[in-house]
């Protein structure tokens, strides 16, 4: 809503008639010539899959989305890669430019941590060794390597924001190479929860410190796990571009035998296995 807050023109969609007509979404950016559009992966995938023979069609009606300046997903997960590619491709002949998808990173302690705009640098990927990340280690290989997966960064991380990464069992600071939980400090953190008698909860939540280094500002602790990464791309104000790389929730991961395993992972090889597995 905070185009709502500053003013603009805003279009809101209600979920269950995107279920029902995901062109309705499409038809709607076109008409009026939307510039700024969000979406889920959800909604997203619900296109992909719902209006793959239908572009022909839209186009006859004189859907266009050469308008769009900005397609941004906003998520609480690890950038799709092949999603945010197929409906690239997909949407390419409509007029929808591949540099205009992107990913916004945000959760419950801070909905806006970093985004990827049409004016900031293109949107990083690494390739990482999943061995490595299994022991919350981050190892950069070559693409094509054995145990290699392939990472997309959420973002540039917002002016006024400060992340760190951090041990969530210590609370020190990771070193570059490991894997942690992302801490934002940001004067649009959220303050607590909307519950009483969690002054404990929230304080741990919301107000966290480190015990190395800086031990006197405060952090939220989104939950998520994830490392940052410094490019060799330079930002409109001159300065160098720190990457993002959101993996996981850290609730959701499974330990076993000492490595960390994340159901996203495990889906992936469940899918891998056999052609007649499908994605749902």
């Amino acid at each position: 809503l905070v185009s709502v807050y500053s003013g603009h023109h805003t279009i809101l969609i209600p979920p269950g008639d995107l279920e029902a007509n995901p062109a309705l979404w499409l038809s709607a950016v076109a008409q009026y010539k939307v510039r700024d559009t969000f979406c889920s992966y959800p909604v997203m995938d619900l296109c992909t899959k719902g209006l793959g023979q239908a572009v022909p069609a839209l186009k006859a009606k004189g859907v266009n989305l050469a308008c769009v300046r900005n397609c941004v997903v906003v998520a609480e997960e690890r950038p799709r890669i092949t999603l945010t590619t197929a409906f690239s491709h997909l949407f390419s002949s409509l007029g929808l430019s591949p540099r205009a998808v992107s990913t916004s990173f945000g959760c419950r302690v801070n909905v806006a941590i970093c985004t990827q705009g049409a004016s900031t640098p293109e949107a990083t990927s690494v390739y990482v060794d999943t061995r490595a990340l299994r022991n919350d280690r981050v190892t950069i290989v070559e693409r094509g390597s054995p145990n290699s997966l392939c990472l997309l960064e959420s973002g540039k991380i917002l002016p006024g924001v400060k992340v760190v990464i951090a041990n969530p069992e210590t609370r020190g600071m990771c070193a570059d190479s490991h894997l942690g939980e992302i801490w934002v400090c940001s004067p649009h953190n959220g303050s607590g929860y909307y519950t009483a008698g969690e002054d404990k909860m929230t304080e741990e939540r919301f107000g966290a410190r480190m015990t190395t280094g800086d031990t006197v500002t405060q952090y939220a602790r989104t939950g998520y796990l994830g490392f940052i990464k410094r490019t060799d791309f330079t930002q409109t104000d001159g300065a160098m571009h720190d990457a993002m790389f959101v993996v996981g929730s850290l609730e959701e991961t499974m330990m076993l035998r000492g490595m960390r395993y994340h159901p996203v992972d495990i889906e992936n090889t469940v899918i891998r296995c056999h052609k007649h597995i499908c994605e749902s």
